[in-house]
């Protein structure tokens, strides 16, 4: 029978892997409990939070909890608002402008982009570049250095005073560190199963060793740059963490940055160097959880001084990798979805035991008999089945494992994968600590689905899916106490529609769902223990981004919809602004809209807040859009499936005045102008092969009374007042261009490669 071979290392590896596995330490205290059960046919399995004595014993962990049959099926992926404008410092005594930052989820804590300004100076991305050029006052602006590394790809970075903190992705050899480590935990292993294991189980040591696998790591990296001199910078540290680079964050002058890394069972170990040296990482280091699962990665949060980087601290949990990210001041939470559905297959076993010799009748029960988990022991029992079953003549073997996949299929059969996001919270400060796993029903939008505030943690989900037949789409809210247990919900919003965005305000949270209408949702969250519907408001389209005006109004940003014939479904139309009054919560009000271009505009805003700039003060509201228009001979009655072609790429710029509705003499969005990077000729030329080209706006940012956008190609820099442009700068990017050589020279730019 195919695959007989497979099931017999598979037994001896997992024979292996429980018993020297046994050996654990416990961590810093128990887990929380969890309140919801999701599912009954979901087995609640031990929570006690556990570390590791030796490298052998992660190995063995994985190799037992990846196994083929039942156990969790998860999926461990790799993900982000307050607003204001925080003023400069002054400098040498002289009054500096105000300048607007990063738009972020939780005020005072910071979020890593490709754009920041210090109201002196710009910092961002031009290709693989990263820039700082001189921004204030407009006619000084021009470039002042270019970091870039063929190595690396930037994915975001910090500026703290004269330190700049680049985070991304990039290419490092860890063949040196890891190919001895691997052959010392394989050499382990396998002595502990010949001295240990193997006289009492019966099976040949030649066949224990595993076999190597070469597979893919990723690389990432934390540089920490000197920036006294923005035309020199100085490279202070660099830190190369084997991994994925998820999320950072800097609270104050401390960045914590989230790496997750496949947690191979060959190199069981998570690795990182600090400027070439690698740094010691104990097995009592790693946390886990003991539970079944098919996609376990380690996930290191590592956090540090940016004035003292040399000093890391750091955390590493084994869980299902880190697919969202929040972090408010105290705490990060980082989040994944998983399918927790253990099967009891060892039924399927179970029945060739009655049959089997005594020998065998002795190793079930010294596993029934053994001090591990329950999943464990189950694996364990049928490791020793397919072991005995193995060494039947080829007739009987057939027939047995014919019985085994007809009864696990039966067993299959009976359960329906039920989705959970487990939520994993990290204490902040010098020094970074596990806390705990709570669990609720559903997958999140983003990181805007969580949000702390005053002790509990409220998260926004989606059940099932729009276009589940047997399970559909609901929405919910739930909050988690302290230790991370459920103590209120709110449950089956909007059946058949999926949250398109989320924003939580104090004690109110403001939900946009979406199938065919776009209904906003009012939330009382004023008694964590019984979250409330207060209103709602159905509206064509949907807000794909929340953003507070005030305590009582909100800006959606998303598209307008029109509704498909003979369909519950809608098409997307064009961008659309929206302003909500939320002053009564019972009867939610849109006060204005703002249409932009037909089907085919875009926005970065859409996908990613930080591309969205909103100053109530200034009466200031800019987004990057893309515009496309559909020529009047491709009109159509209902426009549905039609695209526009591009007419416009650039930059918005907007008043917003709610007062407008109530006087009804003006659009509460009032369109003050556009700044764009494109050439309005070549732009025409393109038509619907638009591919933008290194000139697509990205971010903006104001110091002063000048506005200032981006793209890979240009920072320009336009009077607020009436977006006369003031200065343009090249950046050194082109889509052509081979190989850092030489330095790029256009006019007053000149960018140091």
């Amino acid at each position: 029978m195919k695959g007989n071979s497979f099931w017999l290392g598979f037994a001896v590896v997992v024979i292996a892997a429980f018993v020297i596995v046994g050996i654990s330490l416990p961590g810093p205290g128990p887990m929380p409990s969890v309140t919801p059960t999701v599912n009954p046919s979901v087995v609640a399995l031990g929570s006690d939070l556990k570390s590791f004595e030796s490298w052998e014993n992660v190995a063995s962990f994985l190799a037992s909890a990846q196994q083929p049959q039942g156990g969790y099926r998860g999926y461990g992926i790799a993900e982000d608002f307050a607003f204001g404008a925080p003023l400069a410092a002054a400098k040498s005594g002289e009054a500096a402008p105000d300048y607007s930052t990063t738009n972020v989820q939780v005020q005072g804590v910071d979020e890593a982009d490709v754009f920041k300004t210090d109201g002196t100076y710009i910092y961002t991305l031009s290709g693989d570049d990263l820039v700082i050029a001189r921004a204030y006052p407009a006619s000084d602006a021009k470039v002042l250095s270019v970091l870039n590394d063929s190595n690396m790809q930037y994915s975001g970075f910090f500026i703290n005073g004269d330190r700049l903190v680049a985070l991304g992705s990039k290419t490092f050899d860890w063949e040196p560190y890891v190919k001895p480590l691997e052959q010392k935990i394989q050499d382990a292993v396998v002595d502990s199963v010949v001295t240990q294991i193997a006289p009492a189980a019966g099976v040949a040591s030649k066949m224990i060793a595993p076999d190597y696998y070469p597979y893919y790591s990723q690389t990432s990296f934390i540089d920490v740059y000197d920036i006294s001199d923005r035309s020199s910078p100085k490279l202070v540290q660099r830190v190369d963490v084997k991994g994925s680079y998820v999320a950072s964050r800097m609270i104050g002058g401390r960045v914590y940055a989230v790496f997750s890394d496949y947690a191979n069972v060959q190199v069981p170990r998570p690795l990182y160097a600090v400027d070439g040296e690698v740094a010691e990482i104990l097995p009592s280091d790693i946390r886990y959880i003991d539970y079944p699962f098919d996609s376990y990665q380690f996930t290191t949060m590592l956090g540090f001084d940016v004035a003292n980087p040399e000093t890391l601290d750091k955390e590493i949990v084994l869980m299902g990798g880190a697919q969202t990210v929040y972090v408010s001041k105290d705490n990060a939470y980082i989040a994944y979805t998983r399918y927790p559905q253990y099967l009891p297959l060892w039924e399927s076993y179970a029945w060739a035991v009655d049959s089997a010799p005594q020998e065998v009748k002795d190793k079930i029960s010294a596993a029934d008999a053994s001090d591990v988990s329950e999943w464990r022991k189950d694996n364990l029992k049928i490791a020793v089945v397919q072991d005995y079953l193995n060494g039947l003549d080829d007739a009987a073997r057939q027939e047995a494992f014919e019985t085994v996949y007809e009864k696990e299929n039966e067993l299959r059969g009976k359960y329906t994968p039920t989705e959970v996001t487990s939520i994993h919270r990290f204490a902040l400060g010098q020094q970074i600590q596990y806390q705990g796993e709570g669990q609720v029903p559903g997958h999140l939008l983003n990181q805007f689905s969580l949000d702390e505030f005053e002790g509990f943690l409220r998260v926004a989900t989606t059940t099932g899916q729009v276009w589940g037949q047997s399970q559909p789409s609901k929405n919910h809210v739930y909050v988690l106490d302290s230790g991370l247990t459920v103590v209120g919900k709110l449950e089956d919003l909007a059946p058949g529609e999926t949250i398109y965005s989320a924003r939580f305000m104090d004690s109110r949270a403001y939900l946009v769902t979406f199938r065919q209408l776009d209904p906003l949702f009012v939330i009382g969250l004023d008694d964590p223990t019984h979250p409330e519907l207060l209103g709602k408001l159905k509206i064509p389209g949907y807000s794909n981004y929340l953003h507070p005006y005030d305590d009582t109004h909100l800006i959606g940003l998303g598209k307008d919809a029109v509704p498909l014939k003979d369909s519950d479904l809608a098409f997307p139309l064009g961008l659309k602004l929206s302003l909500f009054d939320v002053s009564d919560v019972s009867n939610p009000v849109e006060l204005g809209t703002f249409g932009i271009g037909d089907a085919g505009s875009d926005s970065y805003a859409l996908s990613d807040h930080k591309a969205f700039l909103f100053d109530k003060e200034k009466n200031l509201l800019v987004i990057p859009v893309r515009v496309a228009q559909v020529p009047p001979e491709r009109k159509t009655d209902d426009l549905v499936h039609v695209y526009g072609d591009v007419v416009f790429e650039g930059a918005y710029a907007f008043g917003v005045d709610p007062s407008c509705a109530v006087q009804n003499a003006c659009n509460v969005f009032n369109l003050k102008g556009n700044v764009s990077h494109v050439d309005a000729e070549q732009l025409k030329k393109m038509g619907d092969y638009y591919y933008g080209g290194g000139t697509d706006v990205k971010r903006s940012a104001y110091i002063g009374d000048v506005l200032y956008t981006v793209s890979d190609s240009y920072i320009k820099a336009n009077a607020l007042s009436d977006l006369t442009e003031l200065k343009s700068v090249k950046l050194p990017y082109d889509p052509g261009y081979v190989g850092p050589f030489g330095p790029y020279i256009e006019g007053d730019v000149i960018a140091v490669r």
